[in-house]
């Protein structure tokens, strides 16, 4: 059975409410990734393994050698390499260059295997403490987010242009070129805050909300979308690479902020293990705990990879931040319990997560966070009973998909009050398969809410809820069962329960609904075609371009 949705979007296109996600991961997905021929033995420069020497900064220096040529693929010979063993150094390795790969001789435990002896956490916002593999260090620190503010406008927007559209019309394109990225923003221009009620609608404002319900009065640029030039037509218009996911509208003072990248950066055929014994794991329990065991962060790059690479024993799995067009493909992840896998954050933008093995605990096993569109997580798999899809606000996260994923608990928000609400609106789910698992206390976000009404009926009524809201359930004790609206007009299609007799419901209904707050399509159906949402949207895009 195929998705009415998908038949919609068939005959729609862009004017469809199901978004377009064929353009997520490296080169739109129009392109395979590289294939090296020509590789830079580390060795040749006495870097060797299995010494019980710390080789970060030797690794380091080789890093920034080739960096500084151009780039090339540094070739590390199966052995374990030891990293940041000494107390008195605060080092980590950082890739500040385009083209540079780091590339092992496998992901097993017999492969090559970079070992961490000691955690890392930034002092003063410890949620950006750096991976021990870490870019774009010289573009932008870890002390905070990236905001317009640090970046440089170059023009504003003068026409309004419409979803499904690509050409902008710029006040002045001379600062503009080809292939470069662009923050396209749009700001609040009244104290009622228009903007952001827009993108959360229906839901309305809580005054608890601090960031969201103060960004009319502070003018915040609430819409922020990462995107690449196709080409600058001339002084006054740009072509971006691909449509528009809403509307720009003059109305919102619309601008464009230029922001340099990193290209072409890859990590591939390696194993990351770290000397982390899971500290007596629960949820924020203490920094180091949450923050200071951290894999990869793929910071400011485009058109980069992650590849065949296994991470045993990390509180923090692989995040990108302020990335556009990563593929992050087989991936597994074992060890202790731990805080999240993988995430997109802040700017995160059309990236691509696929083939994804998540074995241990990890309280957030996929996520999104900041003003983050159009990123795919596919073929994901949750080995753990209790493991969440999460959404943690901080900027409405919109138009990403989630679809194919095996064992998850819930749909479930985390953050910080004030960051809130958990999403924008359109984020889509597409056949998931739903375990109906007791929360572990300490550890999952969802759990019982604290109703004074709270009975055994609603207790299983709440187990099959496909979404949960702490803020509402726990926090404020609502016992409405409607949590899904705290993820505005979410799109659900082919979530069906894995576990005999059982059910996965939206607001105590297994029936088609489309309406405001969102659209259901064929609960606990099984899987239901086509089978990949996004595989099939490229085909689609790539048929109709040739």
């Amino acid at each position: 059975m195929q998705a009415v949705i998908f038949d919609e979007y068939m005959a729609k296109g862009n004017q469809s409410i199901l978004p377009d996600f064929s353009y997520a991961g490296y080169k739109y997905g129009e392109e395979e990734m590289p294939e090296h021929l020509v590789l830079i033995p580390v060795s040749d420069f006495g870097i060797v393994p299995d010494t019980g020497m710390d080789v970060t900064e030797r690794i380091q220096q080789l890093i920034d050698t080739v960096g500084k040529r151009g780039g090339g693929v540094l070739f590390f010979p199966k052995g374990r390499y030891d990293l940041r063993m000494d107390p008195g150094k605060d080092n980590y390795l950082k890739m500040n260059y385009s083209h540079v790969v780091l590339k092992g001789e496998g992901s097993g435990s017999d492969g090559t295997v970079f070992y961490q002896h000691r955690p890392i956490l930034s002092e003063k916002m410890p949620w950006l403490s750096p991976g021990i593999i870490h870019t774009g260090d010289a573009l932008f620190g870890n002390e905070k987010f990236l905001s317009p503010k640090e970046l440089p406008q170059v023009a504003t927007i003068s026409e309004n242009a419409h979803k499904g559209e690509t050409v902008l019309s710029l006040s002045d394109t001379s600062l503009l070129k080809e292939g470069d990225c662009i923050l396209l923003c749009m700001r609040n221009t009244d104290d009622d805050g228009t903007l952001i009620r827009e993108l959360i609608a229906p839901l309305e404002l809580d005054p608890a909300w601090e960031d969201a319900h103060t960004a009319g009065t502070r003018r915040a640029a609430s819409y922020q979308w990462l995107v690449e030039i196709d080409r600058v037509l001339d002084e006054r218009h740009i072509r971006l690479k691909q449509p528009l996911r809403r509307d720009v509208l003059l109305a919102c003072a619309p601008f464009v902020c230029r922001i340099d990248m990193l290209r072409g950066v890859g990590i591939e055929d390696l194993r990351l293990e770290s000397a982390w014994d899971g500290g007596g794991y629960y949820h924020h329990k203490n920094h180091e705990v949450d923050y200071g065991w951290s894999g990869i962060c793929m910071h400011r790059v485009a058109h980069g990879w992650v590849r065949n690479v296994v991470m045993n024993n990390y509180t923090q799995g692989i995040q990108l931040r302020d990335s556009r067009n990563v593929t992050v493909c087989q991936v597994e992840m074992y060890g202790h319990p731990g805080h999240f896998g993988m995430k997109c954050y802040a700017h995160a933008c059309d990236n691509l997560f696929a083939d994804i093995d998540i074995r241990s605990f990890l309280t957030h096993g996929v996520g999104i966070e900041g003003t983050t569109q159009g990123n795919v997580f596919t073929d994901i798999r949750f080995h753990a009973a209790g493991t969440e899809i999460d959404s943690h606000g901080g900027g409405a996260p919109s138009f990403n998909l989630f679809e194919n994923m095996v064992g998850v608990s819930k749909i479930s928000g985390g953050g910080a009050i004030f960051n809130l609400p958990y999403t924008g609106q359109y984020n889509t789910f597409w056949n998931l398969r739903y375990t109906h698992s007791e929360p572990k206390p300490g550890w999952n976000t969802y759990g019982d809410a604290r109703s004074k009404t709270e009975t055994l009926l609603l207790k299983k009524e709440r187990r099959d809820e496909l979404f949960y809201a702490w803020y509402w359930s726990c926090h404020m004790g609502i016992d409405t069962l409607q949590d899904h609206r705290m993820y505005p007009k979410s799109i659900v299609v082919g979530a069906f329960a894995s576990d005999p007799g059982e059910e996965v419901k939206v607001e105590r209904s297994t029936y088609n609904r489309s309406d405001d707050w969102g659209y259901v399509e064929a609960l606990n159906h099984g899987p239901i075609a086509p089978l990949s949402v996004y595989a099939a949207q490229l085909e689609l895009r790539l048929k109709t371009r040739h």
